[in-house]
């Protein structure tokens, strides 16, 4: 891949200059490239979120009771969807590959829209488990593919913004998860049904809908982009240096090679834990803040007294700012250090699915019988949070080795050539 990309650079230059004396408006491309791939991507992520997270209103609800639940039966329940979630990620980007974004991500969403609706009807734990489990297979391309569908399209120093919108989607579908569930609530016994069926049933309706606009809504990579021309379609490949044409075609061989690349395990931990870094160009000082920010809040609410709102508040505020700032950072480094679409598809599935390792985890460190100050839990998430940083740290040592290494080879001074820090 190496030799490729020596002889690709100044091809690719060129080709750049070539398309500018063609009076291609950059910036009028690139504001068109930004409402046709992100909102559509945003909206599916909406969906998928509140989907996954919607048992949590209903577990609060009449579900145990009427499910007869008992013991960590709830738990369970909630950490079963992330099984095929972590297992199936990085074959799931293959399959986008291989059926075009326009159709694998639809599939995914249509899918886990009818799983939902079924899930308003279980009767029994073994229901319960079985909707959660395939919802969490069809769920699991969801957000490591749209990061590898995003990353042909941009610059790496354009990529830092567009990540963050996206996943800023989390932010608001919480919040409009709350109150969605909130309102549902009023509709308990409504046709004869738990209000809590009817969170899963109305929400289930909507993915579905969600889906069938996806099909004619969702772009594919660059090169197959019919909404671009031609020149548009070479220019953009051109500009993002991301050899987006080459064919996904893996090996036993490519995975042994990748899992025996340290980078790829670090950029993982990294994520198991916007603007700016675009701007800077740099991604370890914001992975770094971020992280710093992460560990205040959680030692604030690992030591101060749970009865102290302020101070728990306050925890809480710095926690989620540190958390979603250090993961999209991290995540844009590391897939703007891989190269083409075998390294992408692999590097995101894998990334991702380490990173919800925490959705196992997280259930059960903050049982009830931790409670009130669930110390054993934040513990946890501080130990986590100080790996990152570490992790980081060892991860920008090699970037700076890999980029002396890729100078002394070909002489190339040109940054968009060489490994981002």
């Amino acid at each position: 891949m190496k030799d490729d990309q020596k002889t690709e650079s100044p091809g690719a230059s060129s080709l750049v200059d070539e398309m500018e004396s063609a009076q291609i408006d950059e910036a009028r491309l690139l504001r068109k490239i930004d409402l046709r791939v992100l909102p559509m991507l945003v909206l599916i992520y909406i969906a998928a979120f509140l989907d996954r997270i919607n048992i949590s209103a209903a577990l609060t609800m009449r579900l145990p009771e009427d499910l007869h639940l008992t013991g960590q039966q709830p738990n369970i329940a909630l950490t079963i969807f992330f099984v095929p979630y972590i297992i199936f990620e990085i074959p799931s980007n293959i399959m986008m590959k291989r059926l075009r974004p326009h159709l694998w991500l639809p599939i995914c969403i249509f899918s886990f829209g009818i799983i939902v609706i079924a899930q308003g009807f279980v009767k029994n734990y073994s229901g319960i488990i079985a909707t959660r489990f395939f919802l969490g297979l069809a769920e699991s391309g969801i957000f490591p593919g749209s990061f590898y569908l995003i990353s042909f399209w941009y610059k790496p120093d354009e990529i830092q913004k567009r990540f963050t919108i996206y996943i800023s989607s989390v932010i608001l579908s919480s919040a409009f998860g709350s109150l969605l569930a909130s309102a549902i609530a009023n509709m308990d016994g409504v046709r004869g049904l738990a209000n809590w069926r009817w969170i899963f049933i109305l929400e289930g309706i909507a993915t579905v809908l969600i889906g069938c606009m996806a099909f004619f809504l969702v772009t594919d990579f660059p090169q197959e982009a019919t909404w671009l021309t031609e020149e548009e379609r070479k220019f953009v490949s051109a500009r993002t240096k991301s050899h987006e044409t080459e064919k996904l075609s893996l090996t036993f061989n490519d995975f042994i090679s990748f899992f025996k690349d340290i980078n790829h395990h670090l950029g993982a931990i990294m994520y198991f834990l916007a603007y700016f870094a675009d701007k800077a160009g740099r991604r370890l000082p914001f992975v770094l803040f971020g992280n710093a920010v992460l560990l205040t809040g959680l030692i604030m609410l690992r030591v101060t007294p749970h009865r102290d709102f302020s101070l728990q508040y306050t925890g809480i505020c710095l926690t989620l700012m540190g958390a979603m700032g250090a993961q999209v950072t991290a995540v844009c480094w590391y897939l703007m250090n891989l190269r083409g679409h075998k390294m992408r598809a692999m590097g995101s599935g894998y990334m991702v699915a380490f990173g919800n390792l925490g959705g196992i985890i997280g259930p059960f460190a903050f049982l009830s019988k931790y409670a009130p100050g669930y110390k054993t839990g934040y513990t946890i998430c501080l130990a986590m949070a100080a790996l990152g940083i570490v992790s980081a740290g060892i991860y920008a040592l090699l970037i700076v080795r890999q980029r002396k290494i890729k100078r002394g080879a070909n002489g190339s001074t040109d940054e968009g050539d060489l490994p981002s820090l």
